[in-house]
Parts: structure tokens; C-alpha cells; sequence
């Protein structure tokens, strides 16, 4: 039996219901309208918040310090690729990083990794900034998981929120540094960083190397700095456009950089019957103005960044600011901490708070200052002609050969009472120190000999060679060899290692070979002291311009030029302040070549193992010299140098 079909009836929708669909389909389409292009600071003034605790908690107010509205925008430049923060300590350096890392989470999701100096303080940021950036911003919070969920995405060094993750990791741990790309990196407080991560290498390269597969990748380098010349973010800065934030005078409007040494207050030195720090002002750098620190909100709010360089690669901003920028500190607590600081260092011989001053404060580096010797003012000198090869004065021949990758470099010195010393050749024999026909040139120059002023020919009785560079090499070369006084070295710094053992150690279970320990810190004192005696005598130091060979003709020395005094005096001894208060001496390198100083480390090693006792020498010499000349006029007219053995010289101890 057939049914009847129903009568259509249209769906009646409820007043409500049509309000919901509204809803549902507005809010469709506000997913597709693309965010806000807001700047960081933009961001951080709408949706930032200090949490408590912080100097002032509450709303993000980026007018609060002006200066860093530049740094903040820079990571919106789509022409910049890496950013240079050499920061003074409370400056805002970390709320920085925050805001950038807020914003990047809200208004353009990335893979993000911040490295700091270790694991511990990588937690420690996590704790005390990211987590309260999530908990205290109503924008950010909902992007990420409950902290008190487990969820793994959600972890102390990483959190994950829609379309990207955070990842923190400490610069001394290399697996937080590889596999995973990043589109942002910040690296803080790099100068805190060790020169490697584990066996790995450069922690900030590693870091770098994993943000290469993007075209959009932001890179940013934090830190106040450290000790002059070893320092990664004034390297960096000098890599960069170096941005300083000039302000205006309140008085005649002249725009400049405030630096400290512009600074002044009433003190003993200039009338004052004591240091006055709540009187401090500051010198106008145009007309002299005195500018108080009342004056400075203002004058930093209508600053400006101005570049005073163009980068090495035209994508990298560099910011330096100074803790007189600081709103959170007074002018006349920098003064106080300078006096302490200054009246520590020169009553207690403790520079550790004027260093921290200069590097937390100033954001400048801590230039290390000790012993160290004038190139230009050595060659002056130093310098002279020589009556032969080797001058009269010379008893004893040794040398110092320095091992390089392409090239083997050797000084021969000649010794005389009192160690007064003349350098008679610098030899460069260039080849590969892996093959052995190279150790052939090398082994012809060291049985040289050198015609002496007395007419005799002198050999070099002790050669070191650096086997710090093809090890294998120069233990072969030497073990074979070591009877003619030629010996393989290795230096040992520090403090408390003598020039030379009692007596060589011995390396190699089947081909043994003697090695002397070099202490390098003792060589060096001794060799820079030398450089510091000015009279002709014991201990002092010749080079030479020329010298006459047997016929009277004066023969140029060459290779005793510029380059050669540099690498000389490359090396300075200085103290390094430890926390302790005590001072650490190490030496230090100013200059990038070294080998001149390394040759004469081993040339004076080489001399100190001889043991040689100068005065029961120079007796026997008078007599071999006059035992050559008495032959030489009973003879063919030729004075002939003495008939020894390899090792004669340790005949006279």
C-alpha cells in the first residue's frame, strides 16, 4: 500500500540561533584577516606586562626608556639580519628579549631558541622570565599549555604554543645547540659563554649554523662586556653599524652621547673638602651646560639611535648604551660606585669593582695592562752592525725552531757571559713538515755554522723544536739527532714550572725520544725583563742590522724588519682580578703572529738545559782562539775552529 509523502515544511530558526551563525561565521572570517602589522614596541605598549616584583610591575610603558623603542622596532627591519645589544646592566637588555619573544609568539609564530651561559641559568631565565611572561600577559597566556599540565610539549627548556616552540639551552651544552632549526636566535650575555661547547666547537657558530635553511631569520647577540680583545660582543659590535643613542642638551639642545667622562662632582682634587656624588652634573658636550640628572627623563625621551659605521655585510645594527641612560639608576649612585671602586683598587691593589664597573656600567671592555715590551722602541735600540756572523762576544750557539703547518721558522741566538745574547739569523724554510724531505733543508740548516769574530767557525750546540705541530714528525727528526744537542720541546704555562727540567722526559714505548717541558711563563719573564736592560753587559739584547763578512763588506739583515719586532713583543703579562681579590699573571696575546717570541722561548730553553757555566767557557775560548791563530800564522794563514765533540760545551759547568 502506497504512503503518501510528507508536505515539505521549511526549518524555522529561533532568533537565537541566527545570532549564533552570525557569530559562528563572523568569527570564520576574522581568522582570515591578517594580524595587526604591529612593531615590537607597539606590542609590547598593548600587550606586555611587568610582573611583580619587577622595579615598576604592571603595563609595559616603552616611554619609560626611550631608547629601547630602536632596539626593540630593529627586529621588524626586514633589512637587518643580526642585532648587537652591548648593553650596561639595568638598561633593560633581558626585558628586551622578552617583548621580541612575546611578540614573535603572538604575531608571527617561529621555531625560537635563547642560549645562555649554562644549563642552570638557562632554567633560571625560563623561571623567572618566561614563565611570568606567560602567566602575567592575558594575550600570550592561552597560546601555551597549563604550566601545571603534563603535557611534554610543555617543560622547563621547552614550550610549544600555536605555530612554534621556545626552546632554551646553555652555551656549555652542545646538544641544546644542534638539530633542530630556529628562525629566531638570541644568544645572552655571550660574553659569559665558553670558547667551546664541549668538544664541538664555538657555541654561538653552532647556534648560528642552525638558523641557515631561513630566509627570514633573525639573530641577535647580547651582552655586557668583558676583557678587552677577548670580548664576543665588542667583536661583534665593531662588525656592525655601531649605534649610539644621542640625546638633547635641556639647555642649548646639542645632540650627543652621554659618556661618563663628562661626568663631574665636588671632590678633595678640586676644592672640595669631600667626594659630594648627590652633586654630581653633567658637562654639555657643545657650550658646557650643566645637566642634571633631573633633566635626563626628559632628554632621553626625545633621543635618537644614530649609526656611526656601516656593517661589514650591511645586515647587522649594533646598539651600545651606557648606565647613564638608565632610568632606574641615578647619576649619583654610578659616582658612588665609581669612588669605592677606584679607592678599592688603589688602597687594596684590588681592581675587581672597577673592572665590574667599567663592564657593567659603562658597557666598555677591561683592558688588561701589565708587562709588556715597545717593538718600535726595541728595534731602535737594539739594533746594530755586527763585526762578523757572530760578534766577538759570542761563546755559545743555540736555537729555537718553531713548527707551523707550512713552514718551519728558526732563530739562532748567540750567547755570552752573562747571557747578553745576539740574535744572528731568522730563517724561514717554507714547505709541508709532514713530508720528509722537508726535514732535509731543516737538518742542513741546523749544522750551519757561523763564522765568529775571532775568524773561527761556530757550530749551534743545542737546538728545541716545537713538536706542538706535527708531533710524529718532529719525534722522528729529533730522536735521531739528539746526540748533536738536537731535542724536541713542549711548552707548559702557568706559574711554577721551571724554565727546564734536571732533565729531558722520555716519549714512545718503542722509539723513545727525549722531550724537554718548557715552562713558557718563566722563559717569558726572563726574555721580556732582558728586553727592559738598556746598557751593553749581561743580559742585554742585540739584533742586527747588518754584519761584515771576511771581507769587510757589511751584509743587510732582512728579515730583522717591522713584522719580525711584532711578533716579538705579541705577548704581555698581565693580572687578571679574580673574585678572590687576588690577582692571576698569565700572558696574554696582543697580536696575531707570535713565532719570533715562540723561537726565542726555545732558543733560551735550548741554553738553559746546556747548563753552561759562561766564565769557565770564555777562559777555554781565549785559549782555542789563540790556539787557532798561532796555527793559522804556522799554517796556511787560515784560522781553524777547534776539533770537538757535538757536546763540548758541557765540558765547562
Amino acid at each position: 500500500m502506497a504512503t503518501t509523502p510528507k508536505a515539505y515544511q521549511a526549518y524555522q530558526s529561533s532568533a537565537d540561533s541566527l545570532l549564533a551563525l552570525d557569530d559562528a561565521i563572523s568569527l570564520g572570517l576574522s581568522l582570515l584577516i591578517p594580524p595587526p602589522a604591529l612593531k615590537v614596541s607597539e606590542w609590547a605598549d598593548s600587550f606586555a606586562y611587568l610582573p611583580a616584583g619587577s622595579a615598576e610591575p604592571g603595563r609595559w610603558d616603552t616611554q619609560k626608556a626611550e631608547y629601547q623603542r630602536g632596539i626593540m622596532d630593529s627586529f621588524n627591519d626586514p633589512s637587518l639580519e643580526t642585532i648587537i645589544l652591548m648593553m650596561a646592566a639595568q638598561t633593560g637588555k633581558s626585558a628586551v628579549f622578552i617583548n621580541v619573544i612575546g611578540y614573535f609568539v603572538d604575531q608571527d609564530p617561529s621555531h625560537i631558541l635563547m642560549v645562555q651561559p649554562t644549563i642552570d641559568d638557562a632554567e633560571k631565565f625560563s623561571k623567572d622570565r618566561i614563565a611570568k611572561m606567560i602567566a602575567e600577559s592575558p594575550r600570550i597566556r592561552p597560546l601555551f599549555a597549563s604550566p601545571r599540565s603534563r603535557d611534554s610539549n610543555n617543560t622547563l627548556l621547552h614550550k610549544e604554543f600555536r605555530g612554534g616552540f621556545i626552546r632554551l639551552a646553555g652555551a656549555n651544552a652542545p646538544s641544546g645547540l644542534a638539530s633542530t632549526p630556529f628562525r629566531i636566535l638570541l644568544c645572552d650575555e655571550v660574553d659569559k659563554y665558553p670558547a667551546s661547547a664541549g668538544t664541538e666547537g664555538d657555541p654561538v657558530a653552532l647556534a648560528e649554523k642552525r638558523t641557515t635553511t631561513y630566509w627570514n631569520r633573525k639573530e641577535a647577540l647580547a651582552s655586557t662586556p668583558n676583557i678587552k680583545h677577548e670580548s664576543r660582543i665588542e667583536a661583534a659590535f665593531f662588525t656592525s653599524d655601531q649605534r649610539y643613542y644621542e640625546v638633547p642638551c635641556p639647555q642649548c639642545g646639542e645632540f650627543q652621547v652621554l659618556r661618563w667622562d663628562r661626568l663631574r662632582w665636588p671632590s678633595p682634587e678640586n676644592g672640595a673638602k669631600r667626594v659630594e656624588p648627590e652633586n654630581c652634573f653633567y658637562v654639555c658636550v657643545r657650550n658646557g651646560c650643566e645637566i642634571t640628572d633631573e633633566d635626563k627623563g626628559e632628554m632621553i625621551l626625545k633621543g635618537k639611535w644614530v649609526a656611526t659605521a656601516e656593517s661589514l655585510d650591511r645586515k647587522t645594527a649594533g646598539f651600545h648604551i651606557n648606565a647613564l641612560y638608565s632610568p632606574w639608576i641615578k647619576w649619583s649612585e654610578l659616582v658612588h660606585e665609581f669612588v669605592m671602586a677606584a679607592k678599592v683598587a688603589k688602597e687594596q691593589r684590588n681592581t675587581e669593582l672597577l673592572k665590574t664597573f667599567v663592564n657593567a656600567r659603562l658597557a666598555e671592555t677591561w683592558e688588561l695592562r701589565g708587562d709588556r715590551a715597545d717593538d718600535v722602541e726595541l728595534a731602535h735600540k737594539h739594533m746594530s752592525d755586527y763585526d762578523a756572523e757572530a760578534p766577538s762576544g759570542v761563546l755559545v750557539l743555540t736555537a729555537g725552531v718553531d713548527v707551523q703547518h707550512d713552514r718551519v721558522e728558526i732563530e739562532v741566538v748567540g750567547w755570552g757571559v752573562g747571557e747578553e745574547s745576539w740574535s744572528l739569523e731568522y730563517k724561514v724554510i717554507r714547505g709541508n713538515p709532514a713530508l720528509a724531505g722537508f726535514w732535509k733543508d731543516v737538518d742542513e740548516y741546523l749544522l750551519k755554522r757561523f763564522r765568529h769574530g775571532s775568524g773561527m767557525m761556530l757550530p749551534i750546540r743545542s737546538a728545541f723544536i716545537d713538536s706542538g705541530h706535527h708531533t710524529k714528525q718532529v719525534y722522528a727528526f729529533t730522536r735521531r739527532r739528539s746526540t748533536r744537542g738536537v731535542f724536541a720541546c713542549k711548552g707548559v704555562g702557568g706559574d711554577g714550572h721551571p724554565l727546564t727540567p734536571p732533565r729531558a722526559s722520555i716519549v714512545g714505548r718503542n722509539n723513545r725520544v727525549p722531550l724537554w717541558n718548557i715552562g713558557t711563563d718563566a722563559a717569558k719573564e726572563a726574555i721580556f725583563s732582558s728586553f727592559k736592560i738598556e746598557e751593553r753587559g749581561p743580559g742585554y739584547c742585540h739584533w742586527p742590522k747588518a754584519y761584515q763578512n771576511e771581507r769587510g763588506e757589511l751584509i743587510a739583515r732582512p728579515e730583522y724588519d717591522k713584522e719580525y719586532f711584532m711578533m716579538l713583543t705579541a705577548e704581555e703579562l698581565v693580572e687578571i682580578p679574580q673574585p678572590s681579590g687576588r690577582s692571576k699573571r698569565e700572558w696574554k696575546q696582543r697580536r696575531e703572529r707570535n713565532e719570533a717570541l715562540d723561537c726565542r722561548v726555545y732558543a733560551v730553553a735550548a741554553l738553559d738545559a746546556l747548563r753552561v757555566n759562561f766564565e769557565a767557557l770564555a777562559k777555554n775560548f781565549e785559549g782555542q782562539v789563540a790556539a787557532a791563530i798561532e796555527a793559522a800564522k804556522s799554517g796556511n794563514g787560515q784560522a781553524k775552529s777547534p776539533n770537538r765533540r757535538p757536546g763540548w760545551v758541557n765540558s765547562w759547568r
